[in-house]
């Protein structure tokens, strides 16, 4: 058996961009004794798909700059001995001393995005235009023995319920990423729908992680600003459509529209740079947009990917 770790220390759309990578080494590189370094987050998401891997966690926060540093040791303990190790190409510098000392083969990217770059034995190309999922795939490629092509995967875990809703997703990780009025969406969508729309601002509902991940799988629908439920609602096979500010399209799950509606500067974030102020000063991308011009943009694509069912409706 060769010993692979797989580190992807990040939030839900960073694990969730992984999930191609693990599940063509699992189903067609049974040789392969696979450890995964995920965040608590993104352990809870991939859970499903976990079997038989072995898991180790630890907060992303923990190990930014310098103080993170002192969690190696631990770290290096937890995770053993490993033949290869394959890393994101955001990865922390602690991350990359992990792998440093516990395999000789360490895959990464020529990103110059993280100093641990430099202890990497394999640097794969890195362009900040192309698909972030397709990208990471390469991880696998080097590997082998795995199809050359990547195809879009599903997250175990949606579970329609028996009454029909939607999901609309107005909180991101930064809030150059968020549309102040996108709530006012609902009642266009309830209308067009038939179904009610609920609006989910993120901690600020105070519900339990389980119950997030649990609303988007029973949802009919999903329509959420570029973060991690956009993700994990394509990953789940939900019908979901995204709405972009700054963030660039290569992090587009496949597959999934989204819509960019705003001026020519749009997107100014790049993967593993995204955008946190805007250079303009007027966060036009998104502070321009109007509701009503949103849902003339929604309603083609709602219509076909809930197979008819939407209604046309005055704004």
């Amino acid at each position: 058996m060769t010993r692979v770790l797989i580190a992807r220390v990040g939030g839900i759309g960073d694990s969730l961009a992984l999930l191609p990578v693990f599940l063509a080494l699992k189903k067609d590189r049974p040789d392969l004794d696979i450890t995964v370094l995920l965040s608590p987050i993104g352990a809870t998401v991939l859970n499903p798909v976990l079997d038989g891997v072995r898991v180790v966690t630890v907060p992303r926060a923990s190990l930014s700059g310098v103080a993170g540093l002192r969690y190696v040791p631990e770290l290096v303990k937890q995770v053993g001995r490993q033949d290869k190790a394959l890393l994101s190409y955001d990865e922390t510098a602690a991350v990359h001393g992990v792998a440093a000392c516990v395999s000789p083969c360490r895959v990464g990217f020529s990103s110059g995005i993280s100093r641990g770059e430099c202890l990497l034995t394999h640097r794969l190309p890195f362009d900040p235009h192309r698909p972030v999922y397709d990208m990471l795939y390469d991880l696998a490629r080097f590997m082998g023995g795995v199809c050359p092509v990547m195809h879009s995967v599903r997250l175990p875990g949606r579970v329609e319920g028996a009454s029909a809703y939607g999901e609309l997703h107005v909180r991101a990780a930064t809030s150059l990423q968020e549309w102040d009025v996108m709530h006012r969406l609902a009642p266009y969508l309830e209308a067009a729908t038939g179904f009610p729309w609920l609006v989910r601002r993120g901690v600020e509902d105070r519900r339990s992680f389980g119950d997030f991940l649990a609303g988007i799988a029973g949802a009919r629908a999903v329509v959420s600003v570029h973060s991690g439920p956009l993700h994990l609602a394509a990953a789940l096979g939900v019908p979901v459509i995204g709405i972009a500010g700054p963030t660039a399209w290569a992090w587009d799950p496949p597959g999934v529209p989204v819509l960019r509606l705003g001026p020519k500067c749009q997107p100014c974030g790049l993967p593993g740079a995204p955008a946190r102020v805007c250079w303009r000063g007027d966060h036009a991308c998104l502070s321009q947009l109007l509701p009503r011009m949103v849902m003339k943009s929604l309603l083609p694509v709602l219509h076909a990917q809930l197979q008819g069912t939407v209604s046309p409706c005055a704004f």
